[in-house]
């Protein structure tokens, strides 16, 4: 595609042995501790202060037949496909067109554990009467098992040990054998998505599938070091007829902090389960390379791959103790696709349709930028960063402005303190609007210091 070759985006790319710059602030680090709403995320980056520019040779090429493309130090990665290649072919026969608009459903429930709980009301379609039925079973008790935060009871399902069909015999506790176990690990996973699927719709299924199982692991790594609670788990995340206990494989954690540091940076503090990031990224990226080589069709469904190998890419540099130029390469890359694809109400909406509830199309929009802005305010780059926020403000309905008051901090206080003061102005379509201002935490200071005040304006 554009004169590349079929080479996955994990060879293309190579470690920029260059020096890093220095980190970023703790108050950057602590930014992304835990999922917090879209209007607190964009309230705390309102008061960054300007960092300098990074990485700015990004430069644009031009493909044959008028497509678009990037240039990363001098390495060629083409952009996505145009929207009309997003939609399903009308020479496709109708159940088919069924049965991919079904599977787009799962991606949206997976999306769906990172947004705020829908209505009750909210219903999802029910699962079709088809020839993949088995399958659709599978991923179905997946998404339950990660809907509920039962995020190892879906690691350890029996759907997931048949797909994998790992067997614990002749694994040992050193980083020999952990790398060969996930070098088998690979294989299995390129066979039972390609070599052992009837056809190409069948493929997706299990792409799904083993995506689902990717997140699973994400999520399960995130919540033991970042959101909680802490909770006792296997060293190992793998699925194994065996199964393991939480005092083996040891080593297997050494070679899953060497994966993560041969970005180029030691680990930023202590992590625990670093093979959960890891396995998730290789299931990840897996399935990235397969459709970069068109094995798996990458018209009909699996859109939201680039989005959550951005999320890991992300993760990934926020453990670490220093920037990663090649982190930042890759999530360029996985964030651009993002954006292409649901950067815009109209794409959003053409690719899921009338499976999207009310307002979670602005939601999802307003998501994906305001993501993007994080990532490029984690390597410094200040100028997009805000116009990314800018577009996520304008995606949820809020208009912020900030300006500066006198006031009182408490109630005994005697004398004015300056007060940055965050207006915050949210409109949705309701015919009647209520005005109602609340007052927010003081951050930073103490009782008799300068502090800084969010005020909130709420029009309903």
């Amino acid at each position: 595609m554009g004169g590349t070759d079929s080479k996955s985006v994990g060879e293309k790319l190579k470690f920029q042995n260059s020096a890093a710059p220095a980190s970023p602030p703790a108050t950057a680090r602590s930014f992304l501790s835990a999922p917090r709403s879209l209007s607190i995320a964009i309230l705390t980056v309102v008061f960054i202060l300007p960092l300098p520019s990074l990485f700015d040779s990004i430069e644009q090429y031009q493909l044959p037949g008028g497509a678009q493309g990037q240039v990363f130090w001098g390495i060629n990665f083409p952009s996505c496909p145009p929207i009309s290649d997003r939609l399903i072919p009308m020479s496709v026969s109708e159940s088919l067109r069924d049965e991919l608009e079904f599977l787009r459903g799962y991606e949206l429930r997976l999306l769906r554990c990172t947004f705020p709980p829908q209505p009750s009301d909210a219903q999802d379609d029910s699962p079709l009467s088809c020839q993949n039925q088995h399958i659709h079973v599978l991923i179905d008790q997946l998404l339950n098992s990660i809907e509920a935060g039962n995020y190892q009871g879906a690691l350890t399902s029996d759907g997931v040990r048949q797909a994998f069909g790992l067997s614990a015999t002749g694994w040992a506790d050193s980083v020999d054998s952990a790398d060969n176990v996930y070098s088998e690990l690979q294989e299995r996973v390129e066979r039972f998505l390609v070599h052992d699927s009837a056809d190409e719709v069948d493929r997706v299924h299990r792409a799904i599938l083993v995506m689902s199982v990717a997140i699973a692991a994400l999520f399960e790594f995130s919540q033991c070091n970042m959101t909680g609670p802490l909770k006792e788990l296997p060293r190992c995340p793998l699925p194994s007829e065996a199964g393991n206990k939480n005092n083996e494989y040891r080593e297997w954690d050494n070679w899953a902090c060497n994966q993560l540091m041969s970005a180029g940076s030691d680990l930023l503090g202590k992590f625990c389960h670093l093979q959960y990031i890891v396995y998730a990224k290789i299931l990840l990226m897996k399935i990235r390379d397969l459709l970069s080589q068109g094995h798996i069709s990458s018209s009909d469904s699996l859109q939201s791959i680039s989005w959550w190998l951005a999320r890991v890419i992300l993760l990934q540099q926020r453990i670490m103790d220093e920037r990663s130029s090649f982190l930042f390469d890759l999530l360029q890359v996985f964030m651009g696709e993002s954006l292409y694809n649901f950067g815009t109400l109209e794409r959003v909406s053409s690719y899921w349709g009338s499976k999207l509830f009310k307002e979670e199309i602005s939601a999802i929009v307003s998501m994906v930028h305001l993501e993007a802005g994080i990532g490029e305010y984690t390597y410094g780059r200040t100028d997009s960063c805000r116009k990314k926020f800018d577009s996520a403000e304008m995606a949820a309905g809020l208009q912020l402005s900030v300006t500066g008051v006198l006031g009182f901090r408490t109630a005994n206080q005697v004398n004015n303190f300056k007060f940055a003061l965050c207006d915050c102005c949210y409109q949705v379509s309701y015919e009647s609007y209520i005005d109602d201002e609340i007052t927010g935490p003081v951050l930073g200071g103490s009782q008799g210091t300068e502090g800084t005040q969010y005020k909130w304006k709420l029009i309903r």
